[in-house]
């Protein structure tokens, strides 16, 4: 993760300075040909017997080749080649007739028409400017930064940052190796000594257990006391026919 955000930043950085220079919406003329839109720039005006109009009544009619005679190329640099080369090319000049070629003004940026003049040489006429474009947060997450040189600050700052985590992680799973290496495992000897230390200490438990067990079965009560029994005063019986 944190590479692609190296990686992210480094590349827009560098298509910052083209990008900031295409921030903007113009307007050129251009022949829609195909649902391209051909810049006008390209194009001659040619009268031969080539193209004799739609009525076709032997009078040559202005129409419209590329310079080159070749195809034309589109504003997106797309390639469309002449639909009639032997006829009336990318159509007739004159707007109002039938067979006429499809000239209005379109919109696009100036990176496209910066693209178009590298690949033919021509330069476009623009004729009206519109809104600046925003970023595109969408395709450029990190758009808001506009300078170059933040974008490198942030992406070696970034860099800085994987590297001290991975040397974190790295001499923490080192020192863990050589911890579990350092630590002898308890060897089947240790282990069963162990195991009979434990069941000698049980029998010792169990022994001093039943020994308590006798002792106090042997402390006898002391026998009771006998006590005597006191005979009741009771007096002489006397009859009285003796004294008769």
């Amino acid at each position: 993760m944190f590479a692609l955000l190296v990686t992210t930043l480094l590349g827009s950085g560098a298509r910052l300075a083209s990008a900031q220079q295409a921030t903007s919406i113009v307007s050129i003329i251009v022949i829609e040909q195909r649902g391209r839109l051909l810049p006008i720039e390209q194009f001659e005006t040619v009268v031969d017997m080539s193209c004799l109009g739609p009525a076709g009544g032997g009078t040559p009619v202005p129409h419209f080749h590329t310079k080159s005679r070749g195809p034309a190329i589109a504003i997106d640099l797309s390639e469309v080649p002449d639909p009639a080369p032997e006829a009336c090319g990318f159509g007739l000049t004159e707007t109002s007739t039938p067979g006429s070629a499809g000239i209005r003004t379109a919109q696009t940026t100036t990176e496209a028409v910066a693209a178009w003049e590298a690949r033919t040489g021509l330069e476009p006429v623009v004729i009206g400017i519109g809104a600046v474009l925003e970023p595109d947060t969408a395709t450029d997450p990190f758009a808001w930064i506009t300078a170059p040189e933040q974008r490198v600050a942030l992406a070696f700052a970034a860099a800085v940052i994987v590297a001290i985590t991975a040397g974190g992680i790295a001499g923490l799973l080192v020192y863990r190796s050589e911890q579990r290496a350092s630590t002898p495992a308890p060897t089947k000897a240790a282990m069963r000594a162990a195991t009979e230390a434990i069941e000698r200490a049980e029998i010792s438990d169990r022994l001093s257990e039943a020994h308590r067990g006798l002792l106090a079965a042997r402390v006898l009560p002391p026998p009771p006391v006998p006590v005597p029994d006191e005979e009741p005063d009771i007096a002489p019986f006397h009859d009285e026919g003796d004294d008769r």
